[in-house]
């Protein structure tokens, strides 16, 4: 089974669900808490997030981190699957490797 599929926007979206529901959040308590720290976002944002329709920017990501307080390597997926999701968006030429070439 594929960590993302080709249509999906992040690889944090199961991790982002688990932890706020491990936390007996909303979607909206969550928004509520990103808005007081400065992030317009609704519980529209947060499912679309959570439902890998939506990417996050790495400053996004460290708020969610912040407010949940988990680091942001708690939120990624785990290291082989980071791996494989690499791998696979390198063959679909999404990423490039250092050296220019996919």
């Amino acid at each position: 089974m594929p960590i993302v599929a080709p249509q999906q926007r992040n690889i944090i979206a199961d991790q982002l669900r688990k932890i706020r529901e491990r936390m007996d959040l909303s979607q909206t308590a969550l928004a509520a808490k990103l808005q007081l720290q400065g992030w317009d976002i609704d519980r529209i944002g947060i499912s679309k997030i959570e439902r890998s329709e939506r990417a996050i920017s790495d400053a996004e990501l460290f708020l969610l981190g912040n407010v949940l307080r988990v680091s942001v390597e708690d939120l990624a997926p785990s290291k082989l699957l980071l791996r494989t999701f690499i791998e696979k968006q390198r063959k679909s030429g999404r990423t490039k490797s250092r050296s220019g070439r996919s």
